[in-house]
C-alpha cells in the first residue's frame, strides 16, 4: 500500500456547500455540484483521500469515507465510484492505531499517483478563492522564512529511500479561506 497511498493532514481550505465535492483535475481542486456536474461529462469521479467518521450503523463504530476525489475524463460516461480498492484488514489496522494515538481526526489516507510518488519529489498546495491548486516546488526548494509559511500535509513511505524523502506535499499555512486540522 505505501507505493499507492500517503498519510494526508486532514485540513480544509474553504467551506463546501451542500451537494458539492470536492474533486481535483489536473493539480486543480475545486467544488463540484453532483450530480449535476456529471450530467455535462463523459469521465468518472472517483474518490482520493479518504477520514474516519461515525459509521451509519452504531456497532460499527468508525468507518472510511472519501472526503476529497479525482476526475478521468477517459473511463466512464459521467458516472462515479472506483477507485482504490482497500483490504477490511488494512483499515481495520489503521482505525486502531489512529484511535489509539488520540489521531482520528487528525490523519486520513489519501491515493498516490505515480508522478507524486516519486522519491525526492516535493509539491505545493495553494488556495486561491475556492480553488486549490498543486505545483511542484522549485529545484532548491523553499528558504528558511517560506517554510515557515507551510505546513506538511501528506506524506509517501517509499520503502527503498527510507523514510527521510517520504514528504510529498506542503500546504500553505497563509492562503485565504484556510482552515487548520
Amino acid at each position: 500500500m505505501q507505493r499507492t497511498l500517503g498519510l494526508a493532514v486532514l485540513h480544509r481550505h474553504f467551506d463546501l456547500e451542500p451537494g458539492e465535492r470536492l474533486v481535483e483535475y489536473n493539480a486543480v481542486t475545486a467544488p463540484w455540484r453532483m450530480p449535476e456536474s456529471l450530467k455535462l461529462l463523459r469521465g468518472k469521479v472517483f474518490p482520493k483521500a479518504w477520514a474516519f467518521g461515525a459509521a451509519s450503523s452504531s456497532e460499527e463504530g468508525l468507518e472510511l469515507f472519501p472526503y476529497e476525489f479525482g476526475f478521468d475524463p477517459e473511463a466512464g460516461d459521467g458516472a462515479e465510484g472506483g477507485g482504490v480498492v482497500f483490504r477490511k484488514e488494512f483499515v481495520q489496522e489503521l482505525r486502531d492505531v489512529l484511535v489509539r494515538e488520540g489521531l482520528v481526526g487528525t490523519y486520513g489516507v489519501c491515493a498516490v499517483g505515480e508522478e507524486e510518488g516519486l522519491p525526492g519529489r516535493r509539491l505545493l498546495e495553494f488556495t486561491a478563492g475556492r480553488t486549490s491548486v498543486v505545483v511542484p516546488l522549485p529545484g532548491g526548494g523553499l528558504g528558511e522564512e517560506e517554510m515557515r509559511r507551510v505546513v506538511e500535509a501528506t506524506w509517501v513511505f517509499p520503502c527503498i529511500e527510507g523514510v527521510d524523502g517520504a514528504k510529498l506535499r506542503l500546504c500553505a499555512k497563509e492562503c485565504y479561506g484556510h482552515k487548520g486540522p
